[in-house]
């Protein structure tokens, strides 16, 4: 069964800062944000939508109910390499 399509932007930024007078020592600070707009991507719908035995149409079948991805998350991060 084709459900609908699967959409999500990620985005990540990252900035180093010398630290020290030869420059060995830095410090970096990092942010990564996983599905940036916060785009809801659906699951596929329910399914066998007929019962096999009387050929009827199952209530609910065909249903949307539950999403694929998470919501918007944000990561941040520190490093000092020396």
């Amino acid at each position: 069964m084709m459900g609908p399509g699967l959409l999500s932007f990620d985005l990540s930024l990252q900035k180093s800062f010398p630290m020290g007078g030869r420059g060995a020592t830095q410090f970096e600070f990092r942010a990564d944000i996983f599905n940036l707009f916060n785009h809801a991507n659906f699951g596929s719908p329910s399914e066998p939508v007929l019962n096999p035995t009387n050929r009827r149409y199952i209530a609910g079948s065909g249903l949307i109910t539950k999403t694929t991805t998470s919501a918007r998350q944000l990561q941040l991060g520190l490093r000092l390499t020396f």
